[in-house]
């Protein structure tokens, strides 16, 4: 029997790659989806139906990519393919999006992933009242769904790790670390604010692995890591930290749908070179490392890094 090395869990799914394709405009259409499965991809997570489009009653908008019939058609059509397909539903609203997830699972959802984007501007709202909201939504949905789940969580949350165990306690099968934020610009021509999508690039990988690292071994559910995947060694670091897939898009939209393949190609070529055997051998290798350190090893680390740094403008 041939093994394949790349095989790994996802929201309880075994997939043939660790590879996820991340909400996008890629997956809009189905001969999309359809090379994603071609070139690789473990599992794809379709680009999100905002709660905004019910409001709408399911017509057509310009805002909005596609209505949500056209969306649960799509999902009804992808559902056939033979790699796990997980509809994302963004929005916070608990009665619009248990709607919306009674309508994906029975258009054949294989799993949902929430996206509760959600800028805290609120300047009278503590960070304990958006984290209780958060545990809300998670535990309504998962009372709703049937299928496995996962939520999608902001980068700006007080105490992730916390929030993390807080939510996996709920019963939900997996968290994606981290969404990408879209903060207003300042255009100082037109003086105005604006808002504008820009492709994320390895640096942005940082924080994702960094509580990949620390909450591996410590939760029931999957962790996902998100954003900063340019090439195969951002994905092993997410992997060798603790994470057991890597969601992609920026990548994609910049190199093409066949960029998976260069992706599982990287991650085959370093084990074959470490010589390892599959890919749940490395998942969470370095992290006993990372949980090792203390607050004060953290803080001597900072110190550190900050003492050795050097520029040939410092005298």
């Amino acid at each position: 029997m041939i093994v394949n090395p790349l095989s790994s869990q996802y929201l309880g799914f075994s997939i043939a790659s660790p590879i996820v394709v991340a909400a996008c405009p890629l997956s809009a259409k189905l001969e999309n989806i359809e090379a994603m499965q071609e070139a690789g991809a473990g599992a794809v997570v379709l680009f999100s139906l905002f709660e905004e489009s019910r409001i709408n009653n399911g017509e057509p908008d310009a805002q909005f990519r596609v209505s949500s019939d056209d969306y649960l058609r799509l999902v009804e059509q992808a559902s056939n393919l033979n790699i796990p397909i997980i509809a994302s539903l963004n929005g916070t609203n608990l009665d619009h999006l248990s709607q919306m997830t009674m309508a994906v699972v029975e258009a054949g959802a294989h799993a949902v992933e929430y996206n509760p984007y959600h800028l805290p501007i609120n300047l009278m709202r503590s960070g304990r009242e958006v984290e209780d909201e958060l545990v809300e939504l998670a535990t309504e949905m998962r009372a709703i769904c049937q299928r496995p789940m996962a939520m999608k969580l902001m980068p700006t949350l007080s105490s992730p790790g916390y929030l993390a165990m807080v939510l996996d306690a709920t019963g939900i099968d997996g968290l994606v670390m981290f969404n990408r934020l879209y903060l207003p610009q300042v255009d100082t021509e037109s003086m105005v604010l604006s808002r504008h999508v820009h492709l994320s690039r390895k640096e942005d990988s940082a924080w994702g692995i960094h509580w990949a690292s620390l909450l591996h071994g410590k939760m029931q559910g999957s962790i996902i890591g998100n954003s900063g995947v340019e090439h195969a060694e951002q994905a092993l670091q997410y992997l060798l930290s603790g994470a057991e897939a890597v969601q992609v898009a920026s990548s994609l939209i910049r190199n093409g749908i066949d960029y998976i393949g260069t992706l599982n190609r990287g991650l085959r070529d370093w084990m074959e070179h470490h010589e390892c055997a599959d890919i749940s051998s490395i998942i969470g290798l370095l992290s006993e490392q990372r949980q090792a350190d203390s607050a004060s090893q953290d803080r001597i680390s900072y110190m550190k890094s900050l003492h050795n740094f050097q520029s040939p403008h410092f005298k």
